[in-house]
C-alpha cells in the first residue's frame, strides 16, 4: 500500500463517517494487496516520545522526527505512548521528580488545547472509523524510574497525574534494579558488568506491586535479565501481564545488553500473558526483515504476544530502509511509513486479523486488563 493510497483510504474513511456509515461498510482500495489493510484497524504505539516533548523541560536540540503529533493524526493512530524521560537530561544531570511532572504537564497542555486526550481508562481509547475531527489518545508514561527514588508513594503521585505506564529501567541502574549493559574485555569482546543491585531490589518489588495495585502497565524494556526475572515473577503471581515496549530478538544464546532479548527472556514476558513489542531498530534493514522477525515471534509464542512499539522520537539507531531517511538531513518519514510494514506482513503470510492484532488489538487487550 503506497502512502498516497493509504492517506486516500483515510480520507475515504472520514467521508464514510460523515455519511453515517461504519468501518464495517468500508470497501478495500483498488489495487490493495489482497486487502491487507483492514478497515477500522486499531493503531496503538506502545512506546514513543512524540515531537520529543520532553525537551521543553530537559533541554537539548530536537533531531528526531519519527514520531510527531501531526503524523499521528495523519496516520489515524488512535493512541500513542507519550513517555517522559527519567534519566536523560541535556546537559547531563539527574532528572528530578519535579521535572518529570513538568514534562507530563507539557502533554496536559496539549489536552487543554484539545490536541490529544489523555488515556486514564482503556474505555477512552477511540475505536472504529477515523472521524473528520480526530483527537488521538495519549498514554502518559515515564521511561526510567530513577526519579521515583525507590519510593512507592511517588508512583501514587504519578498515577494521580495521569501516568498509566512506567518503563522502570532506562540507561542507568537505580534503586529499582539494574539495566541491560555490557562491558568489553582487552580483546573488545562483550562481557557482563558487575551488577549494582543483583537484579530487582526490595524497593523495586514494592514499586512493581504498587503499580499493579493501582492499575498501571509495567514495562520491562531495558531491564537486565535478573531485574526482568524479578518483575515477571511478581506479575505472574498477581495474574498481571507486563510488556517489553521496544525490543528485538537476538540470536545470541545469552543476553546481549543492548536492548535485545533472547528467547528465554521473551518467554518470561509471555508467561505473564504479556507482549513483546518490536521496533524499527538497527537489527534489520528492510520492512520484510522486520515482518519476518514478527513472524518468528508469532511462531514461537503466538500472534497474541507480539505488538508494535516504535520508540519514535527516542533517537534510536533506526536503519529500516524507508522508515527514516536522513540523506538530506531533513526527511523523516517514521510513522507515515508504517503502511509499508503492513504490506510486508501481508507479503510474509500474515492474515488481516493477525495484522490487526499486532498493530493495536494485542496492546489494547493489555490496557483493558491493567487500566482500571
Amino acid at each position: 500500500m503506497k502512502r498516497r493510497q493509504f492517506l486516500g483510504y483515510l480520507s475515504g474513511m472520514c467521508a464514510s463517517a460523515a455519511l453515517g456509515t461504519t468501518a464495517a461498510d468500508a470497501k478495500w482500495l483498488p489495487g490493495e494487496k489482497g486487502g491487507d489493510f483492514p478497515p477500522g484497524m486499531l493503531f496503538i504505539d506502545a512506546h514513543a516520545h512524540p515531537d520529543q516533548f520532553f525537551q521543553e523541560i530537559l533541554g537539548g536540540t530536537r533531531n528526531d522526527y519519527t514520531s510527531t503529533l501531526g503524523d499521528i493524526r495523519t496516520l489515524g493512530m488512535q493512541t500513542s505512548c507519550f513517555a517522559a524521560l527519567g534519566d536523560m537530561k541535556s546537559p547531563h544531570a539527574p532528572v528530578t521528580f519535579q521535572e518529570v511532572l513538568e514534562q507530563l504537564n507539557v502533554v496536559k497542555k496539549l489536552e487543554d488545547e484539545r490536541k490529544v486526550k489523555i488515556i486514564r481508562k482503556h474505555s477512552r481509547i477511540h475505536r472504529g472509523e477515523h472521524r473528520r475531527h480526530f483527537t488521538p489518545g495519549a498514554i502518559l508514561a515515564l521511561e526510567g524510574g530513577t526519579p521515583l527514588a525507590g519510593d512507592p508513594d511517588n508512583v501514587d503521585i504519578l498515577y494521580r497525574h495521569g501516568v498509566r505506564l512506567i518503563t522502570l529501567m532506562h540507561y542507568v541502574d537505580n534503586e529499582i534494579g539494574d539495566v541491560m549493559s555490557l562491558g568489553r574485555d582487552a580483546s573488545n569482546n562483550p562481557i557482563p558488568l558487575t551488577l549494582t543491585n543483583g537484579g530487582l531490589t526490595n524497593k523495586g518489588k514494592q514499586i512493581v506491586r504498587r503499580m499493579i495495585a493501582l492499575g498501571m502497565v509495567v514495562d520491562v524494556a531495558h531491564a537486565h535479565i535478573n531485574t526482568l526475572r524479578g518483575i515477571t515473577e511478581i506479575a505472574h503471581a498477581n495474574g498481571t501481564p507486563v510488556i517489553d515496549s521496544h525490543t528485538s530478538l537476538t540470536l545470541a544464546p545469552y543476553p546481549t545488553g543492548n536492548r535485545l532479548r533472547t528467547w528465554g527472556e521473551m518467554e518470561m514476558v509471555v508467561k505473564t500473558g504479556g507482549i513483546i513489542c518490536t521496533w524499527p531498530s538497527g537489527v534489520y534493514r528492510t520492512f520484510i526483515e522486520w515482518a519476518q522477525e514478527i513472524s518468528e515471534i508469532k511462531a514461537r509464542f503466538g500472534i497474541e504476544h507480539v505488538a508494535l512499539g516504535t520508540d519514535g522520537g527516542g533517537n534510536s539507531p533506526i536503519s529500516v530502509q524507508g522508515y527514516r531517511d536522513v540523506g538530506d538531513g531533513k526527511k523523516y518519514e517514521g510513522l507515515l511509513d508504517l503502511p509499508m510494514l503492513v504490506d510486508a506482513m501481508a507479503e510474509v503470510g500474515f492474515t488481516r486479523r493477525e495484522i490487526r492484532d499486532y498493530m493495536g488489538e494485542n496492546l489494547y487487550r493489555i490496557l483493558r486488563l491493567c487500566l482500571r
